[in-house]
């Protein structure tokens, strides 16, 4: 058995969140190599995303029986957080989400950025500290011991100890880069930024929690967008990894089409209709309700090689958590 080869860089307050729906195998490998570096159980947060109402309680997976998997009886320290309970119908935070900010009911909270909003959500509830460094991971990654994501997150922080987000930077990731140079907005710093998408990042607690989040996948633009707007782009910090990261699922080019067309479109209608400070004034609470009814309608793309076309709705946008676990509080 191999002995356990703890990150330097790693502090003892220091969580890792991962955002997980229909990924057993993918979880269990994840956490082994968060333990494995000296992670302890009580810094892991593992989200389960499941929305379905018949599958919340576990039987697409349930986090406990999963961690036992790893035959390490300290691995039940682990936190379980239910996407579901935490914003699902019947949760306070829905029916905030519904009447005050324009969800429509069928489309709250499913998505990688919900998961992670109920992530810190949750930690908002428990009082946690504004300067915990709270990591994000996918737990669909094969290769996570010779990229060694988190690894290198802590490295750029190391480095850059006054950073606000940091991120991994990869040479060939360069297409929203080149996307982003079309847009004459104010967030075309962002080209500096050499893999803008990574959903592997660090970020102050006090940070994430201030700031509004897309439902999907389009929350890496948004956080970004957050960050420049408050910090500018000194405050991003990037290592270079020198091997891509690679997914469990076989290439699906129908699935990444939509998903990239959709943050291309959230894009362009994030940077020229709203800022993301609007949403932090007392009429922003008016834009944000605006901004989600906009963005219920669909947008249909035909798929390249494919008979099919997609339906994509933009994503709804989150009031940050801290209000929002103000609002949950005095309901």
């Amino acid at each position: 058995m191999r002995q356990r080869e703890k990150w330097p860089q790693l502090r003892s307050s220091d969580v890792i969140v991962l955002p997980a729906l229909h990924e057993e195998k993918g979880i269990v490998r994840t956490v082994e190599y968060l333990y494995f570096h000296g992670v302890e159980p009580g810094q892991v947060i593992l989200v389960n995303s499941c929305m379905d109402p018949e599958d919340h309680d576990g039987t697409t997976f349930t986090g406990q029986e999963i961690l036992r998997q790893l035959g390490d009886e300290n691995a039940r320290g682990a936190t379980i957080v239910s996407q579901y309970d935490m914003l699902g119908p019947g949760s306070v935070a829905w029916q905030i989400l519904q009447y005050r900010f324009g969800f429509a009911a069928d489309e709250i909270c499913r998505g990688k950025g919900a998961a992670m909003y109920a992530a810190v959500l949750a930690m908002q509830q428990w009082a946690y500290d504004s300067e915990r460094r709270v990591f994000f991971l996918d737990t669909d990654l094969v290769n996570l011991e010779s990229a060694d994501p988190i690894g290198s997150l802590l490295l750029a922080w190391e480095r850059d100890p006054g950073a606000k987000l940091v991120k991994l930077g990869f040479v060939e990731n360069s297409g929203f880069s080149a996307f982003l140079n079309l847009l004459p907005h104010p967030y075309c710093e962002m080209v500096q930024i050499s893999w803008p998408l990574c959903g592997q990042q660090g970020i102050l607690l006090g940070d994430i929690a201030t700031m509004p989040l897309p439902t999907g996948y389009c929350v890496e633009y948004a956080i970004m967008a957050s960050i420049l707007e408050q910090h500018g782009i000194t405050a991003f910090a990037e290592e270079a990894i020198t091997e891509t990261l690679r997914q469990d699922d076989d290439y699906d080019q129908a699935k990444y089409v939509k998903m990239h067309t959709g943050i291309y479109l959230f894009a362009q209608q994030f940077a020229s209709r709203i800022s993301l400070t609007t949403f932090r004034s007392e009429t922003g609470r008016v834009s944000l309700h605006e901004w989600n009814k906009l963005t219920a309608r669909e947008v249909l793309i035909g798929i390249p090689r494919s008979p099919y076309k997609a339906r994509i709705v933009l994503d709804r946008i989150l009031p940050d958590a801290r209000n929002m676990s103000r609002y949950i509080e005095r309901a």
